[in-house]
Formats: C-alpha cells, structure tokens, sequence
C-alpha cells in the first residue's frame, strides 16, 4: 500500500520496508522487511557505506549495481573471507530493491542467502551474517506470496539472532523487522500485538533520531486502534521531524524521505479527521 494511505495493512506477505526500508512485505524488512526498509535503500541503514569513488549526484540504484559489482568481485576473489561474504549479502539485497521482476528479486535473494549462511558457518557469531540473512529471506518472501509463510520460521530466526549479536546494527534493524514481522503477519500464524509493540518500543529506544522507527510504532498503534498513543509518538515526531531532515541529508537519503515525508503526512491527516470528529 502506498505509505501513509489509510488502506489495510493487514495484505500478506507485509511490504520489507528497509531503512528498514526499505518496502507492505514481509519485513521492510524488508524494510523494509522487512521488513523502506533501505530499508535503509529500505536497510540501508547506518552501517551501509558511502561509495567515494562515484559523484554524490550518481542514483542509487547505479551504487547498488555498482556496490553490488565490486562486493561480487571480492567475495568471488576471497570466498573463505567472513566479511567479503557477508558484505556480498548485504549487496544482493540493496540490489533486489530495485529489482523489476520477482524472478531478479528472488536470484539476488537466493544468492544473498547462500552468501550470508556461509558467512555464518565461518563465525555463527556474526551479526552481520545473520542480520542480512533476514533481509534477503524477506526479499525471497516478497515472491512467493502464501508460500511466504514458509519463510517465516527463518526470518524470525535470523532476525532474533542477528538482535542478541547486535541490536544497534542498522538503526535498531533486528527490533525493527521482528515488530514488522509480528505486526503485519496474520495472527494465525506468528501475527502477535504485544510483542509487535515490544519490538518496535525498542526499536525506538535504541535509536530515535531514525525516522522509520517511530514511523512504524506509530502505524502499528494506528492499526491496533490506539490513536492516543500514534498522537503522542506523532507529536515527538513533529518535533524532531526538522532536526532529522538535517541528520538524514544528502543524495543518499533522497529516496526514504520520499517515503518517510508520505507516511509522516498520512498520519498527520489520519489524526486531523479524528480531531474534526471529536469536535
């Protein structure tokens, strides 16, 4: 659904919003998991880096490719080096962002998988590994549909992982897409309220100067029926909203504002027809 829309969230798989953006599927997040997601691209969270070589005019999508191009090179040169590997992963999903099929979304996924499960094998403690490893399971689930729900013991798995490794990494990502999996799965499979707040509560505390984070918690008490609570976090929003368009700055964020700036407007006019009608 177009973010910030008053449209169901309830579709599945839900969008992987990455920098979290990322993108409703299953996280995004993709993710944005998903679950923007970026996610944040949607991860294209703080850890991703800056591409020196190329002019900051340059669009994201020819740095994905790029990026992707110089990780592939490297992992294909150095396959026994744990970081070669899961940077490799974290290249495939960016370049499944911009993906125009699921049959390229689903290639790249399966070949960040196999990338980040090697890495893993090398050192079952690497945060990295096991953080995109998630994303890449959440791309795989944007094309399978109903057969997404296989995926769900996976992403659930790795993002869990991932967070007793390294919550900080990428904005609070692992809380993040684990509140998006449990928010927007359907409550007959893993689909769970409380620990969807929880997640996302968290997510807000590790890092809340990232925009996606409240974003979502606020969708999620949208969708809940909580409009005391979206109100209160909107309001902090507003507050900050000035300061993070300073923080998140430059070409590389041009694309999540884009996404974050529709979301922030939908729910200020979500919120704005509750006032019309109490009064």
């Amino acid at each position: 659904m177009a973010p910030g829309s008053d449209q169901s969230t309830t579709d599945w798989p839900p969008c992987n919003r990455r920098l979290s953006r990322a993108a409703p599927n299953l996280l995004i997040v993709a993710a944005y998991l998903f679950l923007h997601t970026w996610v944040s691209t949607f991860s294209m969270g703080a850890q991703e880096k800056q591409i020196s070589s190329l002019s900051n005019t340059v669009s994201p999508a020819y740095k994905a490719q790029h990026t992707f191009g110089e990780a592939a090179k490297r992992y294909a040169d150095e396959p026994q080096n744990l970081e070669a590997a899961w940077q490799f992963g974290r290249a495939c999903f960016d370049l499944a962002e911009d993906a125009t099929s699921k049959a390229e979304r689903a290639r790249l996924a399966d070949k960040g998988i196999e990338a980040c499960r090697k890495a893993i094998s090398m050192d079952d403690r690497c945060a990295q590994a096991h953080y995109y490893l998630g994303m890449n399971l959440g791309q795989l689930a944007r094309t399978k549909g109903l057969g997404a729900l296989k995926i769900v013991g996976q992403l659930r798995g790795a993002f869990e992982r991932a967070r007793e490794l390294d919550e900080r990494q990428d904005n609070a990502g692992p809380d993040r897409n684990l509140g998006l999996l449990f928010r927007d799965a359907p409550s007959w499979t893993i689909g769970d309220r409380k620990a969807a707040q929880q997640h996302l509560v968290k997510a807000v505390s590790i890092a809340p100067e990232y925009p996606d984070n409240r974003l979502e918690l606020i969708e999620g008490y949208f969708k809940w029926g909580d409009r005391t609570s979206a109100e209160t976090e909107l309001e902090i929003l507003e507050e900050q909203w000035p300061k993070l368009h300073k923080t998140y700055s430059g070409p590389r964020w041009e694309k999540p504002w884009k996404e974050w700036e529709l979301r922030f407007e939908g729910f200020q006019k979500k919120l704005e027809k509750t006032r019309k009608k109490k009064s």
